[in-house]
């Protein structure tokens, strides 16, 4: 069993598909019997059973105070954290932007203190060829991206060799399996999105606005959007944009048929049971869409964009509908679709859950990801038949380290 130390700016109750993947994952990790410490820039943060959790300003990116002096004492404070917990593994979590300290200071402390280190990218930002951060997460023993999309964007923007490992983001099933399907009166929607203009819910406003505006049951409709006053604002993204919703929400007369409702990890298989029909317009590249799994996991159709790693998340006219971004005329086009056809919005939904089952439940599939720790922490590249503790994919009780890898680096891994 592993030491094992999983790094990111947030943790739950701060909303977003790193955190919200994280919260599950580092809970596996543990009842698998590996000892996991957290370490986040979170205060207050929920703790998984078996998990320990750890706090430092430095990695806050809610307070700007004092950065200079916080970003002195974090290498110091990081050493002490991994060096008196026999950490064999740091597996970083979207440190290669934001700020580049944290990432630095695991890079220096790996020769001191003896551990390997691995990075996930969970997106993909314009700035970060060049990026401090970047530039230090480049010399990690491994790197793992959430989408086949990242794993093109980062092998041709910042020329990664070898190419990065795809590990799709895993879905805790046991939280939205239950969930009824849907019922012949198809009348609420929902866009499960942190407020700000990427996530488009300008845009889906301006569809249901049309839609009210021109069906016979135009009034019975309603809109869910998501408030998430716990998340990760580096860039002040929110500022005036629920403000803009408003505006939007009062010109259409939409007062009675717009909620916006509070959202967070343990809100959420409640917001998918109300809803009939789930929105992800985005409006840039998504890295994947954990929320779209979610959704289909629920047995909720999907109306997503195209764009970045949506695809992979959502099988066209399967488990939902793809339309191109920023459009608002299709997007209320496939609303309104699945609206007039509820068997039609049953079958993709229960497709979308089959399909997560299958290939994104993270309690069958966490397991592949250790196949890259083993990787990581095994200098002689031999997997011994033990080393899995009986968690070793079907048909490899006994397996190479390399070939393992080898065999896995073209295909789908479902989490990490």
């Amino acid at each position: 069993m592993f030491g094992i130390a999983l790094v990111h700016w947030a943790f739950p109750p701060t909303v977003g598909g790193v955190e919200t993947h994280l919260w599950e994952y580092s809970q596996r990790l543990a009842a698998a019997g590996h000892r996991v410490t957290v370490i986040t820039g979170t205060p207050d943060a929920d703790v998984p059973d078996g998990v320990e959790l750890l706090y430092h300003e430095g990695l806050d990116l809610s307070r700007a105070d004092r950065r200079d002096e916080r970003d002195a004492q974090l290498e110091g404070w990081l050493e002490l954290a991994l060096g008196t917990r026999e950490i064999d593994l740091v597996h970083g979590h979207n440190l290669h932007h934001f700020e580049p300290e944290p990432a630095q200071a695991l890079t220096r402390l790996r020769a001191k203190l003896g551990f390997r280190l691995l990075h996930t990218y969970h997106s993909l930002w314009p700035d970060e060829p060049g990026h401090p951060a970047a530039e230090a997460v480049r010399e990690w023993n491994g790197h793992c991206v959430v989408s086949k999309f990242l794993a093109d964007s980062y092998a041709s923007v910042l020329k990664l060799h070898p190419r990065p490992t795809v590990t799709y983001l895993g879905v805790g099933v046991s939280r939205y399996r239950d969930i009824p399907s849907l019922p012949d009166d198809l009348t609420t929607i929902l866009l499960p999105g942190r407020l700000i203009p990427d996530k488009g819910a300008e845009q889906a406003l301006l569809a249901f606005a049309d839609l009210v505006s021109r069906r016979p049951d135009g009034a019975r409709l309603r809109l869910l959007l998501t408030e998430t006053p716990k998340q990760v604002d580096y860039h002040g993204e929110r500022n005036g944009f629920r403000g803009r919703l408003n505006d939007l929400v009062a010109k259409h007369r939409l007062r009675d048929q717009v909620e916006f409702v509070e959202a967070g990890w343990a809100k959420m298989p409640a917001l998918y049971e109300r809803a009939h029909i789930v929105l992800c317009p985005s409006v840039f590249d998504e890295p994947l869409g954990l929320a779209a799994l979610e959704a289909q996991c629920a047995a909720r159709p999907v109306v997503a964009t195209q764009v970045g790693g949506h695809s992979e998340a959502v099988v066209d006219k399967k488990s939902g509908l793809v339309v191109p971004a920023d459009d608002v005329e299709q997007l209320a086009r496939a609303i309104a679709q699945l609206l007039d056809d509820p068997a039609l919005a049953r079958t993709m939904g229960t497709h979308g859950r089959t399909r997560v089952l299958d290939r994104f439940d993270s309690e069958r599939s966490y397991p592949t990801m250790l196949i890259s720790y083993y990787r990581y922490l095994d200098e002689h590249g031999v997997l011994p038949p033990s080393a899995f503790d009986g968690h070793a994919p079907a048909g490899r009780e006994t397996l190479d380290l390399g070939h393992a890898v080898a065999v896995h680096q073209d295909v789908e891994l479902p989490v990490g």
